[in-house]
């Protein structure tokens, strides 16, 4: 059984609602119970890929995939499992722990993958580029808030740093993820106290991906619907006033991030919710005046659902960002 959880309204209070999927880019719209049955398990097999981006660099490999590895001993919850995407055949390559999205209270590992293809898409895309992928779940709000949810990512980054190198990958460890995904990366991957903590060698991450990730909790909010603080902003960074500044201070990326960040490959698109294109493309100027090892790119065209849901098809602009940024800072 795998978790799907309800779609979360999109915040702004200038734009009408949208579900986490577009029918710009779905096959049709669905109500999330009508599409629950068509969760399966992620493809093993080595289809080849609808992008031609795979083929623009070296060696085509197929896909090994494994599903539902548990990445916190003794754990039960399938929210605290992953699926592993790796290069058959490849020995040494990087590995990449990809964290979906949904505001930290919807989503999965395998959010409608029959009809969208997320998140095993991320999987596919990079191991057939020689690169190793953990697409992983986590718990989500309100079972857990904040802390729980860096919690999981940490331990997933753990599980993949050991498990990884029993199964041929190199030492070179990367996070990744999409929206809110890629805020709990960004927090993790510049947290060198949880990374000691949880007995991690921070030299061995070599940077984050960041795509179209929340980096401004309180510019969030403001810009938000009342009804969407109290059913995300609340649960996730709550209770009270007091408890969500507090947090807001000290997971906020924008508060955060400086010269001597892990090396971050940002991306936002074109077509972005306005208030995430805002955030993010102010923090890119603030990091690029401070010279942080930052790389920054705009998708032109792209809706913030687009990011996540056309890699791995025709024209993907968001895998080739990835693999470069990857094969960059690998070593």
């Amino acid at each position: 059984m795998v978790e799907t959880g309800a779609c979360v309204a999109l915040p702004m209070k200038t734009l009408p609602a949208v579900a986490i999927l577009s029918a710009s880019v779905a096959a049709q719209a669905v109500e999330p119970r009508a599409a629950a049955s068509s969760v399966r398990a992620p493809d093993v097999s080595a289809r080849a890929p609808d992008s031609s981006a795979s083929e623009r660099r070296g060696q085509v490999y197929e896909v090994e995939a494994t599903p539902d590895l548990v990445y916190v001993p003794g754990s039960h919850d399938k929210r605290q499992q992953l699926d592993l995407y790796l290069p058959r055949g490849a020995t040494g390559f990087p590995l990449v722990v990809f964290v979906h999205g949904g505001y930290w209270t919807s989503g999965g590992r395998r959010y409608f993958s029959l009809l969208t293809g997320l998140y095993g898409n991320f999987g596919r895309a990079l191991a057939r580029q020689g690169i190793g992928c953990a697409v992983i779940s986590y718990r989500l709000a309100p079972q857990t808030q904040i802390e729980g949810q860096l919690d999981d990512v940490t331990a997933a980054l753990k599980y993949v740093s050991t498990e990884g190198r029993a199964r041929g990958a190199g030492e070179a460890l990367f996070l990744a993820g999409h929206s809110a995904g890629g805020h709990l990366v960004t927090v993790v991957a510049n947290d060198a106290a949880r990374l000691e903590a949880a007995g991690l060698d921070a030299a061995r991450l070599k940077g984050v991906l960041a795509l179209s990730p929340v980096l401004d909790l309180a510019h969030m909010k403001a810009h938000s619907s009342d009804q969407f603080n109290r059913k995300v902003t609340a649960r996730v960074f709550g209770p009270d006033a007091a408890s969500e500044a507090a947090r807001f201070a000290k997971f906020s990326p924008s508060n955060t991030l400086g010269a001597q960040m892990k090396p971050m490959l940002l991306v936002v698109g074109g077509r972005d919710y306005p208030y995430l294109a805002e955030q993010v493309k102010a923090q890119a100027r603030r990091l690029q005046a401070l010279s942080a090892p930052l790389e920054f790119h705009e998708v032109p065209g792209y809706s913030h659902e687009q990011i996540a849901l056309k890699v791995d098809r025709k024209r993907d602009a968001v895998t080739p960002l990835m693999v470069a940024f990857v094969r960059a800072h690998a070593g």
